[in-house]
């Protein structure tokens, strides 16, 4: 007969009921890309010094975070982390959970939570069968304020595309550019968006890597929480791990080539011109015009600049428009421009100050936005031919 489960006769560990619900309901995200094996729909659940760690993996991204705890005795146990979560958000709030592991003759058969009046056992699988990602040999290896590697990720972050075709666009590309800086840079085809920072100090030489879409959802506020603190990168030949204080992400890497975005940047010539704007005031402008956008996907607006005025508007075949105008002074002739109003609104989203600069040239050459107080942002918007199809960064010469 199989031996009963017993439970230790006093809690192994005790916790904040606080600390621990809102860090498995961030982990148990991680679960649930791929919840049709027992085990990668688990949270591993382990004792460290004065502290516990909750994990979990979808085999593509693994993420740890730990809070801290009383612990008297160490365990480890993988449970189901719907349950898990379920049971923690129920749980009273300001209450201290008390853990005790229940044993058989094969190890750990369940953990036993109580809080306050309330009380839950979940059944335990193996922990041996929890699968780990490796990073293995490290090929380079740099540390980074967390908020600056936050900051320059969001910054790019929405230029990435998801077009599984082209699946190697799907993530940020971080690497050392041209220039000696770090890197990161984003562009779905349409678009650009990149962020140059100083090498750190014990960097160089960084090849290029590809951070997959999905690792950047739960990368950057990883990294944004560890503050001013510094986060360690370790890039291996397949993964990179991101550590940070109390938490730490281990992802695959995009397996593909990046194009060779710098391509696509247009240079600031003689024919350039720059124009200042307000950011709320053109974002308001486009966000206006784009009620009348010919359809979701192009959403496209047409930018006219004349004198002192940037005149925004859309129109659709069956005669429905919308239009608004800002002040800004473009000097020279004047200048018509076909654009993405989703696109450039998201570019001034990215630009700190109030204002943003426009270099221009012609209806044909992208429009490239940039800030007196966005060190290292350059965004590139490819421009849209009026009453024709868009440019793409992968026609003709400004193939990506």
């Amino acid at each position: 007969m199989p031996r009963r489960p017993r439970a230790a006769s006093a809690p192994n560990a005790t916790f904040s009921r606080d600390l621990a619900a809102p860090v498995v309901a961030r982990v148990r995200k991680v679960t649930a890309r791929k919840d049709t094996i027992p085990i990668l729909s688990s949270i591993l659940v382990a004792s460290g010094p004065e502290k516990i760690h909750f994990v979990a993996t979808d085999l593509d991204q693994m993420i740890d975070v730990e809070i801290p705890a009383t612990v008297a005795a160490s365990f480890r146990a993988c449970v189901d982390a719907r349950m898990l979560e379920a049971a923690l958000k129920r749980f009273p709030e300001d209450g201290t959970v008390s853990l005790t592991e229940e044993t058989d003759g094969e190890g750990v058969a369940a953990l036993r939570l109580v809080c306050g009046r309330a009380r839950v056992r979940l059944a335990a699988l193996p922990e041996a069968d929890f699968p780990r990602l490796d990073v293995g040999r490290v090929v380079d290896r740099f540390e980074i304020a967390g908020t600056v590697l936050a900051d320059a990720l969001r910054t790019v972050a929405p230029a990435m595309s998801d077009e599984e075709t082209r699946y190697y666009l799907c993530g940020v590309h971080m690497a050392e550019n041209r220039d000696g800086d770090l890197a990161f840079a984003a562009t779905d085809g349409h678009r650009l968006h990149r962020k140059t920072l100083d090498m750190p100090e014990d960097a160089g030489g960084l090849a290029g890597v590809i951070i997959p879409r999905a690792t950047i959802d739960d990368l950057a506020p990883l990294a944004g929480e560890a503050g001013e603190a510094p986060v360690t990168v370790e890039i291996g030949e397949t993964l990179m791990r991101v550590a940070a204080p109390g938490a730490t992400l281990t992802t695959k890497l995009v397996d593909g080539k990046y194009p060779d975005y710098e391509r696509i940047i247009p240079p600031v010539t003689d024919a350039s011109r720059t124009v200042v704007v307000g950011t709320d005031a053109l974002a308001a402008a486009l966000a206006s015009a784009l009620v009348a956008a010919p359809n979701k996907d192009s959403r496209m607006v047409t930018l006219r600049f004349s004198g002192e005025t940037i005149d925004v508007s859309a129109s659709r075949g069956d005669g429905s428009e919308a239009a608004a105008d800002l002040d800004a002074a473009l000097d020279g002739a004047p200048l018509t421009i076909g654009v993405n109003g989703g696109y450039l609104i998201d570019a001034l989203d990215q630009i700190p100050g109030g204002t943003a600069d426009l270099t221009l040239a012609d209806p044909e050459t992208p429009i490239r936005v940039s800030g007196e107080h966005a060190q290292g942002v350059t965004i590139i918007v490819m421009p849209m031919r009026l009453g024709k199809e868009p440019e793409t960064a992968d026609s003709g010469e400004g193939k990506a």
